[in-house]
């Protein structure tokens, strides 16, 4: 893989948090950070599929004309994802959508709202 310089501000909170992961195990920062980035995208990956595979397409769309027509629709709304989720679509697709982890209604609601 090729190495890219890149450079971003953390806040102290998440350096202390990455630095104390990176002490258990390679020590070196850099790699941490790499390794979450990965992972975390590997889990939003995953969802992702979890949730498309759960939904029609005719719901999909609706999950996501639900989500554009929100005021704050480029805000992700974190760990409420799910709960926002079922709050705003049918209940036929709401149940489902329960079933489905925070991870998934994540990366449903991220993927949702800069699908074209």
């Amino acid at each position: 893989m090729e190495k890219l310089n890149v450079s971003y501000y953390l806040s102290e909170r998440l350096v202390a948090k990455i630095d104390e992961r990176s002490s258990q195990r390679s020590g070196n920062r850099s790699q941490q950070i790499s390794d979450d980035l990965g992972k975390f995208y590997d889990m939003l990956d995953d969802g992702l599929r979890s949730a498309l595979d759960m939904l029609t397409s005719d719901e999909i769309r609706m999950v996501i004309g639900i989500i554009k027509s929100r005021p704050t629709a480029s805000q992700i709304p974190g760990t409420n994802a799910k709960m926002e989720l079922v709050g705003i679509v049918d209940p036929s697709v709401a149940s489902r959508i329960a079933a489905l982890d925070d991870i998934a209604c994540y990366a449903l609601w991220d993927w949702a709202r800069t699908n074209r």
